[in-house]
């Protein structure tokens, strides 16, 4: 029994067994309602997993204070928030997926809604303070049919968010002008009692008309007789029947009053006031809360004495079950149990079932046990229904019992709902106590919709028509049900379709090739649709589409076909047509349909339906799908294939290194036994000839990984390690050292099988937050270490342990960023990024050399690259006000910038020339997802930023991951990798292309100026395959006036050649050479038809060089072209 279940007990004179009064503690209840896409009122945002829970105070200008967090604090009172409350309160720290912990994630709600400019401007306020994860918006889930729901004016129908869950608003909504339920419906509820002066209890019993004497429908004198005037036993039992009385010290004394003059302790006694809330609380009648069956009426029977102020055991409750069903009651709920079961017990169930057409709906047990091991009665039994416990998602909640006698779920979590008016009126429980009522006021619903139906077609309808929640729940799957009840499905399918968008095909105008949807492009768009099983026909279907892009239009909005039969799948013949502006970035956008059936019949129906479309250059395999990427990205040819692999850490601790097809290596991924934000650091530590993987998580322990998934090194030097860790050679062998500082103010230099290097550890005199740089600062052949530490100093040591003349050096502020360091004039240049909203050069001696005032606060790691040049590179990062900047190295800024976004980034920029023109691009992306590339003179390129929708706090890396000559970027994200192919021939420059300017994290300028990874030198080849020119060709090109590109290539030796073009999914679009050629350079032509003549659709496309020497070697050579129409 876990805490707050309160015990039960069934006495007889024979015998006394313990039954489980199924109410676990008391919550607080959250709800959100609105309209259209978005809430324009509220959005949520998550805490950093090591910030603290927020303390939330109301102030007295009907305002909230966040007590323990003055930044945040300061911002809602600017944004003039009124509400601000957990979103997942069942949510703790065990519950973190994709690096977001639920149980940090906040509803704020504010005082007047905000337009969609505002609220964006308010979502990144929030998002650029540094206690914030991320943001979202609150968005409104619809579902295949657009039935709009009822909405009572009872004023706490907000917090009721379990009626929207099991579409109970949807549902009252099928009345129509009809007042929704039926009163001539009863349902009996067995249990500790029931407030019936509660105000929103009041005209809900059932009068019994046998002891009405004068048949006037109200209790008077003349009633009040004394006698049993229906002969069943129960003098004046008008409403129900207390079966013990009011002391349990004088027994059993029954009488006619059903309410508990108060709730008792805990509020014991008000459970049954609760459970009977959630079915029959008065509706629409501007007072508290809604019941789910409108107006069914409650037959009541009290099974707990008015003094059993601590426990509210119940007695004699299988002779209320009995009473109940005598009297009328259809649906009977049971909101309690116990592990021992009777014949008897069970007889009364089978007599109510198969004599009185009742449907006894029972709670399946709070002791997260397996129902099918330790059965709990009476939900166990055959007859009965029994009903687990899930959350607000449809998870199983954690203290539910579970198995495959489990009937149905329903909610179970956070219920909001009636106790006791002297102890509160009203109350937020859970337990499987609140989740059987739900199903049972469901089938009271259902009922009253369908008044003759059959208590088996009742069962059966409620048990098919729920939503399968199995692949929410894979460790319980079978074992909750058949599903969480959804009493809209189980009336609306008698009378409307259900149809659903299952599939989108886009292709071009006279082509039935599929393809990605691409700035520019004109397509046909077909559809595939679906109408449920078991609902009703779908005739003359109307599909009208539309978008949320200013960029996308659609010439034909229109698709219609004949029917689709229940159960079917249908993609008509009937196509719309899309087109998408050459003006469109590279992020994704709605489309949204309206369908419509049965226009000319009794019950037409319309439904809203929506999907989103990426206009995307994902490389193929990717983004990948799982947990969420923790650390910045590292790219390294890791086992010698001539293929490149990426490598980082997601919030799983597993580290992971996967293909350019997006596929993990083998041997990966490697649990690194904590959480980790290290950089991983990629070199050959061990001179074997390959790379090794390096790593240390947040609690010290440190790993040297193989290329094949083989932990060769794993030491727990018990240290906090914030910071990132560089390998150099700090000594006269050939292998390099491992250096990084702790939390706890210790310099460490470690050798590849985790023996220290001497003199190391050194203490230092404060924590080294932000990692390490290492350079040759002296000339003399051995790495220095540089570093800040939290006592505002900048340090500079050699290999000895030794200070470096004139360092450690007083900082003005504290440092906020990893030091990196570059050569200016023949002499090593350190710059780090303060608090005091300056950057600082400081030279090989320890005197400040120059200053950068940006203006605000650095928010990214610094990133350099020569943009002019002149052999100095400039300094980039991104500031707190959502700005890119760039500044030489004397301190001025550079022309073109700062560029103004309304982003807010962390993540370190990189750089590599992407185009091909000899300059580096410098490539940035934003946390929330936004993937930035601009050039050298501050202009984003044509189609940028990207967008992904998903957070993006680390920094990515760049590399030509596919040999194919062009660049991808690998960013890690919230929900996986992805890899941006961008499509253009670049360029053989590489600089500071990943974070920290190369894999071994050393933060040097000089370390980082490579060739690109991947490129094979053509020298070295027989046979040379150049880039066509132009690229990208095509009518939406630079050279839309010559839509044809030419392809030239250099034979070595006489060859015969084989050149064909194929599309991205690797099928013969044309061959465009095929025979004998000399040695020398040819060319050939394409004018973007295929075999046939036939234009084909914009897009990316290969063309691939095949040869044949004389001496019978056969050798090939690929490239990539983009074509645009």
């Amino acid at each position: 029994m876990f805490p707050g279940t309160i015990v039960l007990t069934e006495k007889s004179e024979l015998c006394m067994r313990w039954i489980k009064f199924l109410l676990p503690v008391l919550l607080f209840s959250l709800s959100a309602m609105g309209s259209d896409i978005y809430f324009k009122d509220r959005m949520l945002f998550c805490l950093k997993r090591d910030v603290p829970k927020l303390q939330i105070a109301k102030n007295s200008k009907q305002g909230v204070d966040i007590l323990n967090n003055a930044r945040l604090n300061k911002l809602v009172a600017k944004y003039k928030a009124v509400s601000i409350r957990p979103w997942l309160t069942s949510a703790d720290e065990n519950d973190v997926i994709d690096g977001v912990d639920l149980s940090r994630i906040y509803e704020v709600v504010f005082k007047t809604p905000y337009n969609n400019e505002e609220l964006s401007a308010v979502r990144q306020a929030f998002n650029r303070e540094q206690d914030v994860h991320s943001t979202e918006l609150v968005s409104i889930k619809k579902v295949a049919g657009n039935f709009q729901p009822y909405v009572p004016n009872d004023p706490y129908f907000d917090r009721q968010w379990y009626i929207q869950t099991i579409g109970a608003d949807k549902a009252w909504k099928l009345w129509g002008d009809r007042t929704p339920g039926d009163s001539t419906v009863l349902v009996g509820v067995v249990d500790t009692g029931f407030d019936y002066l509660h105000p929103d209890l009041q005209n809900v019993l059932y009068l019994n008309p046998g002891e009405d004497v004068n048949h006037d429908g109200k209790i008077t004198a003349v009633d009040s007789n004394g006698v049993d005037d229906d002969g069943n036993g129960y003098v004046d039992d008008w409403y129900g029947w207390d079966f013990v009385g009011s002391n349990q010290n004088a027994g059993a004394m029954p009488d006619n009053d059903v309410r508990p003059p108060n709730a008792g302790n805990g509020q014991v006694l008000s459970h049954g006031t609760h459970v009977g809330g959630v079915i029959v609380a008065a509706t629409d009648n501007n007072v508290g809360i809604a019941g789910i069956s409108f107006r069914s009426k409650l037959i009541f029977t009290k099974q707990s004495y008015d003094n059993d102020y601590n426990h509210a055991y119940l007695y004699h409750s299988y002779d209320g079950i009995m009473y109940c069903a005598k009297m009328g009651a259809k649906v009977i709920n049971c909101s309690w149990g116990g592990e021992g079961g009777s014949l008897y017990e069970k007889l009364v169930i089978n007599k109510v079932t198969n004599d009185y057409g009742a449907i006894v709906v029972c709670a399946a047990g709070n002791d997260n046990n397996d129902n099918d091991e330790k059965h709990f009665y009476p939900s166990d039994f055959d007859n009965s229904i029994a009903v687990a416990a899930v959350t607000r998602g449809d998870k199983k909640a954690y203290f539910s019992n579970y198995g495959e006698v489990i009937d149905l779920s329903a909610p179970g979590t956070d219920i909001f709902s009636t106790i006791h008016a002297n102890a509160g009126s009203y109350a937020s429980w859970q337990g499987t106590s609140m989740a059987s009522p739900i199903a049972a006021a469901s089938f009271v619903l259902l009922k009253a919709y369908f008044p003759d139906s059959s208590r088996q077609w009742l069962v059966n309808n409620i048990l098919n028509s729920a939503d399968n929640i199995d692949d929410l729940n894979p460790g319980y799957a079978g074992q909750l049900g058949s599903g969480r009840v959804n009493v809209f499905n189980a009336i609306a399918h008698y009378i409307f379709p259900s149809l659903s968008v299952t599939g989108l095909r886009f292709m071009h105008p006279g082509d039935s090739v599929e393809v990605n949807p691409l700035p520019g492009d004109t397509l046909r768009l077909r559809i595939s649709v679906k109408n449920a099983a078991l609902w009703r026909t779908a005739r003359d279907v109307r599909i009208t589409v539309r978008s949320s892009s200013p960029f996308v239009s659609f010439p034909d909005s229109i698709i219609e076909f004949d029917e689709i039969d229940q159960g079917t799948e249908l993609s008509p013949d009937d196509e719309a047509v899309m087109v998408i502006s050459d003006q469109a970035n590279y992020e994704p956008f709605e489309l949204y349909f309206s369908l419509s059936a049965n226009q000319n019949g009794e019950n037409p129906y319309e439904a809203e339906a929506e999907t989103t479309v990426d206009i995307s250059l994902n490389q193929t395999g990717f983004p990948t799908s799982g947990s969420g990427v923790e650390t910045p990205l590292a790219i390294s040819d890791l086992n010698g294939d001539g293929q490149q692999e990426i490598i980082g850490v997601d919030d799983q601790s597993m580290c992971f290194a996967y293909g350019a097809n997006g596929e993990m290596l083998s041997g990966f991924p490697v649990n690194v036994e904590g959480y980790t934000t290290m950089a991983p650091v990629v070199t050959d530590v061990n001179n074997d000839g390959r790379d090794e993987v390096v790593l240390l998580n947040r609690a010290g322990t440190f790993f040297v990984i193989s290329a094949d998934g083989k932990i060769l090194t794993k030491t727990n030097l018990d240290e906090p390690i914030y910071g990132n860790a560089a390998a150099a050679n700090l000594d006269d062998d050939d292998e390099p050292e491992i250096v990084f500082g702790s939390m706890r103010k210790k310099l460490y230099v470690l050798n590849a099988d985790g023996t220290e290097m001497s003199p190391f550890p050194l203490e230092v005199s404060s924590a080294v937050k932000y990692g390490v740089a290492v350079a040759d600062l002296d000339g003399d052949g051995l790495a220095e270490i540089v570093f800040i530490t939290s006592d505002k100093k900048i340090n500079a040591i050699h290999a000895d342990g030794s200070n470096v003349d004139g360092f450690p050096l007083d900082l003005p502020d504290r440092g906020i960023q990893p030091p990196v360091v570059f050569r200016e004039n023949g002499q090593y240049r350190i710059l780090v990024a303060a608090d005091n909203d300056t950057i600082l050069k400081i030279d090989g001696s320890g005197n400040v050399a120059g200053y950068v005032a940006p203006g605000s606060k650095v928010n990214s790691p610094l990133g350099l690259a020569d943009m002019d040049g002149d052999q100095i590179p400039e300094i980039v990062f991104a500031t707190e006000d959502g700005a890119i900047q760039v500044f030489t190295s004397s301190g001025n800024s550079y022309p073109g910038f700062p560029v103004q976004t309304d982003q807010a980034f962390e993540a370190a920029p990189v750089f590599a020339d992407l185009d091909g023109d000899g300059v580096s691009e410098i490539i940035l992306n934003s946390i929330a997802g936004e993937l930035f590339i601009l050039k050298e003179n501050g202009q984003i390129i044509e189609n940028f930023p990207a967008v992904f929708n998903v957070s993006m706090r680390n920094t990515g890396a760049v590399a030509d991951l596919d040999g194919d000559g062009d660049l991808e970027v690998v960013l890690g994200s919230s929900a996986g990798v992805y890899a941006v192919d961008i499509g253009y021939q670049a360029g053989s420059r590489s600089e500071w292309s990943t974070f920290l300017g190369n894999n071994n994290r050393t933060g040097d300028y000089q370390q980082s100026v490579t060739g690109i990874a991947g490129q094979e030198p053509a020298i070295t080849r027989q046979f040379e395959l150049y880039q066509n020119y132009p690229n990208p060709f095509g009518t939406r090109s630079s050279y839309a006036d010559n839509p044809v590109t030419t392809i030239k290539y250099r034979l070595a030796a006489p060859a015969r050649v084989e050149l064909a073009i194929y599309d991205i999914r690797g099928r013969l679009i044309k061959n465009v050479a095929r025979s004998g050629k000399a040695s020398g350079t040819h060319s050939v032509h394409w004018d973007g038809t295929d075999r046939f003549g036939a234009k084909v659709a914009s897009g990316i496309y290969f063309y691939r060089l095949k040869i044949k020497t004389t001496d019978g070697s056969e050798k090939q050579m690929q490239r990539k072209m983009l074509l645009l129409k």
